[in-house]
């Protein structure tokens, strides 16, 4: 009985011994098994993919058109390029093809005139500093207008001075300090930027604010603000002196911001792909603008249409003026005895200043004076800093009332006199000399105080003064032009007034149309709320005044005064 239990026994473990080689086997054929199927449903969904993207794309058949427009246009930019390059006018297409535009967009943007290029001293110990009265210096190896405009205008000056690696930050020019224009002089090239020129070892370039540099993104709506208009495409237009540019995705802001870079005053779209920069000159003419429906072109790169942003048209282009101010034209003396000496006089208040800024707009000759007004010089008035009599300037700032001035009218060949409503000469005047500048207004409180009360006497008689003086002037050719017809018609007043100087530029016509949309430079003041500043008191002095004046015209002046008595 023990020993059949015994191999009983024996037999059960042998069988479940087996049983668990049996169960190995069995599981490790089902993990075989699994992972064979889950490598063939991968190896399937694989395939399907495959079918699922060849099946997606089109036909070898369906591609030849599109295949070649994409490569034609490759084609066309790198020709582009190439014509940019071999054109020898620098890298800037290249900057706008391939560079973040949001970069230049948002960029430091500074609204400047040029006002020429000034000799430097000559004796040993003149340098360009030495011009200059309250004056900052900063020297940098890669020196370029930008950096040198920036660095100034976040001081707060009103000038900025370039040589070459040198950047003088200015406020006013040293008294006495005659300046010497160089026409050619200032073209040795910017290290930082060589597009750019920045003075000379003689010359340095001067540059005036309009006002302080900005920086934030360049939109559509300030292109907008910047067109000049729609003008017939010049004759010779591809010969325009200039940096050009191409862009399959041109806009207006673009344009404008790579000739703002480049120094120049106008950007021209003459179609949606191209872009020229160039200052003003006789060879494109502003004086024949066409409505601006005539450019009808859209511009590729603007993701909506802007009412009045175009990229030319048919014979036609687009032209914007970017923040390097055009003034026209440079400016130069005049060689000495060319012209007769002629006296700009008025009473102060009057206008002369804004009349002698509209002359040397339409003429490009620096005008004189007999005061050296250095705020006026920072202006760009530099026949301020001439001997009254040199003969280099167009006319001469005279308010001869003066006891000291004694040369009146010895010395002058002919007067120009500027009258004004005496109401208006004396709040004009009245605001200057609160202010200290030729377009502020002074606080409300300074007209209740007896200093205004004195000055309605003192200007009162100031300007009968001077009036009086210039018409009696015996034997002397004498030009009348009155403030309120300047006011209205500003070029047929230039005209006049040239025609009595005897000097007329060629480029008077271009000069006159570019005038017409920079009539008032920097002298228009703001506007006092109060129409009446003079009590019934002061009315009846200066209405005697006015009575005065006009009762004593000569008989040789034929011109009439308006009765400007209140």
């Amino acid at each position: 009985m023990c020993l059949c239990t015994r191999h009983l026994s024996k037999l059960i473990y042998h069988l479940i011994l087996r049983g668990q080689l049996i169960l190995i086997l069995a599981l490790s054929l089902l993990l075989v098994y699994n992972s064979l199927q889950g490598a063939l449903q991968m190896k399937d969904a694989e395939l399907l993919e495959r079918v699922r993207v060849t099946r997606a794309v089109p036909a070898r058949s369906a591609l030849p058109r599109k295949y070649k427009l994409k490569k034609e246009k490759q084609r066309e930019q790198i020709r582009n390029e190439e014509k940019w390059s071999k054109s020898g006018k620098g890298s800037l297409q290249m900057m706008l093809l391939h560079e973040n535009p949001r970069f230049m967009e948002d960029g430091m943007r500074c609204k400047v005139e040029y006002l020429g290029c000034v000799e430097t001293p000559k004796t040993k110990a003149g340098s360009a500093k030495s011009m200059f009265d309250k004056s900052t210096l900063m020297v940098r190896p890669e020196m370029t207008l930008n950096k040198c405009f920036e660095n100034c205008s976040s001081q707060g000056y009103e000038l900025a001075a370039i040589q070459m690696t040198h950047c003088i930050c200015i406020d006013t020019f040293a008294k006495g300090e005659q300046l010497n224009v160089l026409e050619d002089g200032c073209q040795h090239r910017c290290p930082g930027n060589p597009e750019q020129t920045c003075g000379s070892l003689n010359g340095i370039k001067i540059y005036r604010f309009y006002e302080p540099c900005q920086k934030g993104p360049f939109t559509p709506y300030h292109a907008q603000q910047a067109t000049v208009g729609c003008f017939p495409q010049a004759k010779a237009f591809e010969k325009l002196t200039g940096a050009r540019l191409y862009s399959a995705q041109l806009t207006p802001i673009k344009c404008i911001l790579a000739c703002e870079e480049e120094g120049y005053h106008l950007a021209i779209i003459p179609n949606n792909i191209t872009c020229y920069c160039t200052n003003f000159r006789a060879n494109f003419s502003l004086s024949s603008s066409v409505p601006n429906q005539a450019c009808t072109h859209p511009c590729p790169g603007l993701e909506q249409k802007v009412a009045g942003l175009a990229c030319g048209g048919r014979h036609r282009v687009s032209v914007f003026r970017t923040n390097i101010d055009d003034s026209c034209g440079p400016k130069q003396y005049l060689m000495p005895g060319t012209l007769p000496l002629v006296a700009l006089a008025s009473a102060p208040g009057s206008g002369n200043s804004w009349l002698r800024y509209l002359l040397e707009v339409a003429t490009g000759i620096y005008t004189g004076s007999v005061y050296s007004d250095q705020p006026l010089t920072a202006k760009g008035f530099f026949g301020e800093m001439d001997p009254w009599n040199s003969g280099r300037t167009l006319v001469i700032k005279d308010h001869i009332f003066h006891q000291q001035y004694t040369h009146f009218p010895a010395g002058y060949d002919k007067v120009i006199l500027i009258i004004r409503d005496p109401y208006e000469t004396l709040l004009a005047e009245f605001n200057r000399r609160g202010t200290k500048n030729h377009t502020g207004v002074v606080a409300e409180e300074k007209f209740l105080g007896e200093g205004w009360k004195k000055f309605i006497v003192a200007g009162s008689n100031a300007w009968s003064t001077v009036n009086a003086k210039v018409l009696s002037a015996a034997g002397m050719p004498v030009l009348l032009v009155k403030y309120e017809d300047l006011k209205s018609d500003r070029i047929k007043e230039i005209g006049r007034v040239l025609r009595f100087i005897g000097y007329e530029p060629t480029s008077l016509k271009d000069r006159l149309a570019c005038l017409r949309r920079n009539a008032d430079g920097y002298f228009k003041r703001k506007k006092d709320n109060q129409t009446d500043r003079f009590d019934a008191q002061q009315k009846a002095f200066v209405n005697q005044i006015i009575q005065h004046t006009i009762s004593h015209i000569p008989k040789h002046i034929t011109d009439t005064l308006p009765d400007w008595r209140r």
